[in-house]
């Protein structure tokens, strides 16, 4: 093969290469809707409160784990509910979570949110995980989780 027929070649392969990358190249509406893909969000209604809770992204789980790390190994198990709803749940009565009026002093707004989902009952935070659970489920099958194992 000549030096010419070879550098052909070479340009070809390039452009065939950057043909393909701009094909691959995704655009910002679609990165939104891969970013939001599996994402579930629901509203219910508990005695009259209307809570807004969706599934959590990786940040948002990594920032969950955190905060349990954050608490002696005895206690994580109990908070594991409440420390996971901290962060589902959006809002409360259309009021975003963070920004309900709690007295305190709080090293972040997620720690607000935790105060927040600490002083409610027990009965009220089974019954929000439980939703929550719900909504995860939904959320794999929403995505076919098992279709992409395949």
């Amino acid at each position: 093969m000549s030096k010419v027929s070879a550098s052909l070649n070479r340009e070809e392969n390039q452009k065939n290469n950057n043909i393909e990358s701009e094909n691959k190249k995704i655009s910002m509406k679609s990165l939104k809707d891969l970013i939001f893909l599996g994402r579930i969000e629901r509203s219910v209604e508990i005695n009259g409160f209307l809570f807004k809770l969706t599934t959590l992204s990786v940040q948002e789980q990594k920032d969950v784990v955190f905060k349990l790390i954050k608490i002696p190994e005895e206690n994580r198990i109990f908070n594991a509910k409440v420390i996971s709803l901290a962060f589902a749940v959006k809002s409360i009565n259309l009021t975003p979570l963070d920004q309900i009026d709690v007295d305190g002093n709080f090293e972040d707004l997620n720690d607000k949110k935790i105060n927040i989902m600490q002083e409610l009952q027990v009965s009220v935070i089974n019954k929000l995980y439980k939703i929550y659970e719900e909504m995860i489920t939904e959320s794999e099958y929403e995505v076919n989780i098992e279709e992409i194992k395949k």
